[in-house]
Formats: structure tokens, C-alpha cells, sequence
């Protein structure tokens, strides 16, 4: 069984030592088809927020793919349902 993320999420925190913490801004992210082909990717994204979609600053993000290890498994479907 293989299991593909296709999108990732990030948030940036505003951690406070004594009160709670707040999210400040996020992004959902979809992975590039080229990452899975892999190719490397330096792209900015926008941020959103309380000022709204986009207009929380930006991220710059490298992403890379790569396989490591054997990808597949010695068990059969059905052993994972017993």
C-alpha cells in the first residue's frame, strides 16, 4: 500500500509563555506534480489570516521528494484486517 500526500498545511504559531497561543497565519499547499516526478520545487505562497486570504505575507518553500528504503511490504491486504 502506497500512500501519497498531495497537500500540506502550515501555520504559523504565535507561542505565549503564560496565555494561549495564536494562530497567526496558514496555507494550504498542494504538492507540485513535478516534486513526485522529482524534480525539486522553490516556490513563494501566500499566507492567510485576519486580514484575510493572501494578505498575511508570504513562504518560501523548497520541496524535494525522494524515496528511501524499500517502499513496499512482506504482508498480504488481508493481514492487516485480522
Amino acid at each position: 500500500m502506497y500512500l501519497i500526500v498531495n497537500t500540506c498545511i502550515y501555520g504559523l504559531i504565535f507561542q505565549k509563555a503564560f496565555t494561549v497561543d495564536d494562530r497567526i497565519a496558514w496555507a494550504h499547499i498542494p504538492v507540485p506534480s513535478a516534486v513526485l516526478n522529482g524534480d525539486s520545487v522553490d516556490e513563494w505562497y501566500t499566507l492567510n489570516g485576519k486580514q484575510g486570504d493572501g494578505k498575511e505575507g508570504h513562504l518560501n518553500l523548497v520541496l524535494a521528494y525522494t524515496v528511501s528504503g524499500s517502499l513496499h511490504t512482506n504482508s498480504r491486504p488481508t493481514d492487516l484486517l485480522e
